[in-house]
């Protein structure tokens, strides 16, 4: 499965308790990369056999889990903009590609974040359970699926070039260093604005704000390299 797909099966799997494993055949494998899973599927499969079982600490938006990471502003406009041939032509490719054309068009909203007693202004946020995200960036390297907190990222420019800026530190893993990017670790969060800025969840597109971020109580056990118990 690929991350959307895993996505989607999620959503039963936790409420049927069941464990998962998983054989990366997606797009980008975020997930699987994060487990140390080969992209083999036979070697995918053997994990059944000579791994173990861990629980993955899962967000959710609202009443709609994720695994990976949700994003607020340019990432959900620019999925949007995607043609489905594309993205199975050239893969995470298709997302780059798009993001050329498509980034100087958007007007790049500011929306409120609101974190505990913390109220910020941003025009781009990850909300993460994963140090990877689909590509080569880290925008939430302290991030990890097997603790139990959301890492936020915050973005706040309104300038397209400050953003190639941020591209660049986060390839370096010098983001955080910047003044105007925000950077939390939390349990629940409250992003609201208007309702034409997107939304995404594991990569794919799931409305618009306002929306409530929380670390849910569920958990999902997925098979992981590694003996043990």
């Amino acid at each position: 499965q690929g991350d959307g797909t895993i996505h989607d099966t999620l959503q039963d799997a936790v409420e049927a308790d069941v464990p998962v494993a998983i054989v990366p055949v997606g797009t980008a494998n975020v997930l699987a990369r994060e487990l140390s899973i080969p992209r083999d599927p036979l070697a995918a499969l053997q994990i059944l056999k000579t791994g173990r079982t861990r629980k993955l600490h899962l967000g959710k938006a609202d009443d709609r889990y994720f695994h990976l990471m949700a994003g607020v502003g340019l990432d959900g406009y620019l999925l949007r903009q995607v043609g489905p041939s594309l993205k199975r032509f050239l893969g995470v490719g298709a997302f780059w590609l798009t993001g050329f054309f498509r980034f100087w068009s958007y007007s790049l909203p500011t929306f409120k974040v609101k974190i505990g007693e913390e109220l910020h202004a941003a025009t781009f946020a990850v909300v993460s359970n994963s140090r990877l995200d689909g590509g080569h960036l880290r925008v939430t390297p302290q991030a990890d699926v097997f603790d139990d907190t959301l890492d936020v990222c915050l973005f706040s420019a309104r300038s397209h070039f400050r953003y190639l800026k941020y591209l660049w530190g986060s390839l370096r893993g010098k983001h955080l260093d910047y003044p105007d990017v925000i950077y939390r670790k939390t349990r629940e969060l409250e992003i609201t604005g208007e309702s034409r800025i997107a939304v995404q969840l594991d990569g794919e597109l799931a409305g618009t704000l306002p929306r409530h971020f929380e670390m849910a109580n569920e958990t999902l056990e997925v098979f992981v390299p590694g003996a043990g118990s």
